[in-house]
């Protein structure tokens, strides 16, 4: 299998040499040196522009994880996501051609966009060496910490179908009751006759909405209503034909309901102590400046006066 040095035109790109010229003393400069050789089989060309299967892989790697099953679902995707690449190496090919990579301050900010993506992969690496494969009891410590964060107020969920304020509107509101009464849809009825705009979206449905949110008249005409319920209520918005799916009484949210996002609350909280370790570790270290450094960069960056 033939493999490629570079799924660029210049093989330096790929055998990438980063020079960054700054002053360490009054005599000396400093040349940083970054070498990013691999080899990899080639995947797919479009022009001069190649791509290699390595490549890809790494591409593959920086799309999130949730996301990442779709892209590799199929053959289609995965083309859209080799021909997006190809255009990237294209263009790049093109600025290599321009001359773009024989200006030394490009070669600083590649090697500081390289640095930077490095600094991540440590921490990230960092992070694993030490995470845990179970943040359970993490989860159920803060939940034992702060009982007041999971108190719930009375909450609702319910379907329903609006008929705007009109003289026919209870009759209207009547009849389809009597047809959801008879086992019809109400979903399928909110969608043909509510007058509420949201039902495209949600086909008359709102999940876990507390009473102290609902209008007036709507929350006085649910407040005596139980799970299963259906009847007619009149709101300022109109008349509603209202269905009561689920009630959520005053009270403390169980563990179990908070566990799942609390768990990933307390590897966040240790991802940001590793975090803080290697700041220190950083931060241990005295800062040193070249004598009259300061006043060179402001020189100059100094702003155009106008």
């Amino acid at each position: 299998m033939h493999c490629w040095r570079s799924s660029l035109k210049l093989a330096h790109w790929v055998l990438l040499t980063v020079l960054l010229t700054g002053f360490v003393s009054a005599n000396e400069e400093l040349n940083r040196e970054l070498d990013l050789t691999y080899s990899s089989p080639l995947l797919a060309t479009r022009g001069d522009a190649q791509l290699t299967h390595l490549e890809l892989d790494a591409r593959i790697q920086v799309i999130p994880e949730v996301d990442r099953a779709g892209v590799v679902s199929g053959p289609k995707r995965l083309e859209q996501l080799i021909e997006s690449q190809l255009e990237i190496i294209d263009f790049a090919n093109r600025a290599i051609d321009a001359g773009i990579l024989e200006d030394e301050l490009v070669h600083a900010q590649l090697n500081m966009m390289v640095n930077s993506w490095l600094a991540e992969q440590y921490r990230d690496r960092a992070f694993a060496e030490q995470e845990l494969d179970d943040y359970t009891d993490q989860a159920r410590e803060i939940y034992m910490r702060n009982p007041d964060r999971f108190q719930t107020e009375s909450a609702i969920s319910f379907s329903h179908i609006l008929i705007n304020a009109a003289d026919d509107a209870e009759a209207r509101a009547q009849s389809l009751l009597e047809r959801i009464q008879a086992g019809e849809s109400l979903s399928a009825l909110a969608v043909a006759n509510s007058d509420d705009p949201s039902v495209e979206n949600n086909q008359g449905s709102f999940n876990n909405i507390e009473l102290n949110m609902l209008e007036a008249g709507f929350k006085q005409g649910v407040e005596g209503m139980a799970e299963g319920d259906v009847g007619l209520v009149e709101s300022g918005f109109g008349w509603h034909v209202v269905r009561i799916d689920d009630v959520l009484e005053t009270g403390t949210l169980p563990f179990d309901a908070v566990q799942e996002e609390l768990a990933e609350e307390a590897k966040n909280q240790h991802r940001t102590q590793v975090a803080e370790r290697l700041l220190r570790q950083h931060y241990s270290e005295p800062l040193e400046l070249e004598d009259g450094a300061v006043a060179k960069i402001l020189d100059r960056h100094a702003p155009i006066q106008r």
